[in-house]
Order: C-alpha cells, then sequence, then structure tokens
C-alpha cells in the first residue's frame, strides 16, 4: 500500500506557511526562514568578528581606555538597521521569538571569542519590579535562559536582583547612566558564586555602565570571573 503520510506532511507544512510564514528575526520581512536574517538584513548587518573584548567595539573604535572597561565582552552585531528593529520588536513589542534567533547567535559568539571559558551559570540584567510589571517580561531574562540551554549550563533565574528604581538608560547622557546605574544591582540572598565563572547577558551595549555595574557585583559577591555576551553594541559615530 502507498504511504501517503510523507504527502499529508507536506501539505500541512505548507499550508501553515501561508497562515504563518516565516519572518526575518531583524525586519520583520517574510523570508525563507526563521533562523537565518533576510538578504537585506544579512547585507546591511555586518557582524562583528573582530572586536575588542573589553568594549565590545570594532578594531579602531575601542574606546576601554577612556571608559575604563574590561568586560570581557562578546557581541554579535552593531545596534543599527534590521538588528536594531529586531531587538525592540522583542523588548517592547512581546515578540519574544526573536529570542530564538538572537540568543543562538550570542551564545555562537560567546563560544568563538572565549572558546576555553569553563561557564557555571548564565544570568540576566534584571528590571525593577516596576518595570517588569509594565513590560510583562524582562528580555535580558529571556535571551540569557536559552543562551544557558545553547551552552549546556546552569541559567541563574533572579540571580541578579535590582535593588533600587532607575531612570531608563536610554533617555540619560553617558556621564548620567553610570551616576543612575551606581549600586542598583545585587545578588539574589543565599546565591553561592564562590569559584564560579559566571556569563552576564544583555541585550544591547551602549556605554557599557550596566553590564559594568552588574559585573562588578557579580565579582564582589565572590564569582571567580564574569564575562557578558549581548546581541548588540552601539557604534559611536
Amino acid at each position: 500500500m502507498k504511504n501517503t503520510n510523507g504527502h499529508k506532511g507536506d501539505a500541512l507544512f505548507y499550508a501553515l506557511s501561508l497562515i504563518w510564514p516565516a519572518r526575518c528575526p531583524g525586519c520583520d520581512s517574510v523570508t525563507q526562514s526563521r533562523t537565518k536574517l533576510c538578504p537585506k538584513c544579512r547585507e546591511e548587518n555586518e557582524e562583528l568578528d573582530a572586536a575588542c573584548i573589553g568594549c565590545g567595539l570594532p578594531a579602531g573604535k575601542c574606546t576601554c581606555l577612556k571608559e575604563a572597561l574590561d568586560l570581557n565582552l562578546a557581541a554579535v552585531y552593531p545596534y543599527r538597521n534590521g538588528i536594531r528593529q529586531g531587538i525592540l520588536a522583542m523588548k517592547f513589542g512581546e515578540r519574544l521569538d526573536r529570542a530564538d534567533f538572537f540568543s543562538l547567535k550570542m551564545a555562537d559568539r560567546f563560544r568563538a571569542v572565549f572558546p576555553e571559558a569553563p561557564v557555571d551559570l548564565v544570568v540576566a540584567v534584571p528590571l525593577t519590579r516596576r518595570g517588569r510589571r509594565r513590560r510583562g517580561y524582562n528580555q535580558s531574562a529571556e535571551l540569557a535562559k536559552r543562551v544557558a540551554r545553547q551552552l549546556g549550563v546552569k541559567y541563574g533565574r533572579n540571580a541578579l536582583v535590582k535593588t533600587k528604581e532607575t531612570a531608563a538608560q536610554h533617555t540619560l547622557s553617558e556621564k548620567q547612566r553610570k551616576k543612575n546605574v551606581r549600586g542598583a544591582f545585587g545578588v539574589k540572598p543565599g546565591l553561592d558564586l564562590r569559584g564560579k565563572t559566571v556569563l552576564l547577558c544583555d541585550d544591547v551595549k551602549t556605554t557599557g555602565a550596566t553590564l559594568n555595574e552588574c559585573r562588578d557585583i557579580l565579582l564582589k559577591s565572590g564569582a571567580e570571573e564574569v564575562y557578558c555576551v549581548t546581541i548588540a553594541v552601539t557604534l559611536k559615530e
């Protein structure tokens, strides 16, 4: 008897693709794959293959000495064009499907930049309770738990906490950003970080003030080493 299961499966897949077509994780245009950027976004968003691990910026744009940064940072893209669109959709538009694509790219980039890093725990930059209630989720936590899954290591849910309300970083100047997050983070009571290597996840590194503050509190709380990974970095023109 002729097996028609394969044909039925193909027909179902085709029907579903008409109803829910694959969309680019960046610009959201209809494309061929949910796991790749569309050709336009690939052309406009080159990956940061040779970037400084201190500040995440490409060669010739490093600001580590000026900003006193040493983030151990792996970042995938510049924050612009379709990548910016995708991050904003994930962050403010509840498009958490974007986190699947971005977290895969983050995990791959981290492995490429720090192949010998023995990560014990993946954590996220936290939101305040007010911010979490308003948005309904923390996009950095959605990224972090997926990155942990990709790397096969433990995800530290709520490992970092925000201890005070702060203004939105994107509304502030560089100088104000550092002051805004100073003393704003803590580690969950009872969490033992002694001797552990921690990977800190966020969506975008702009000045590095938030990552730097979180990294410092993790180290002060006993972590042996802290690495950072983001989808993107803001380039200073």
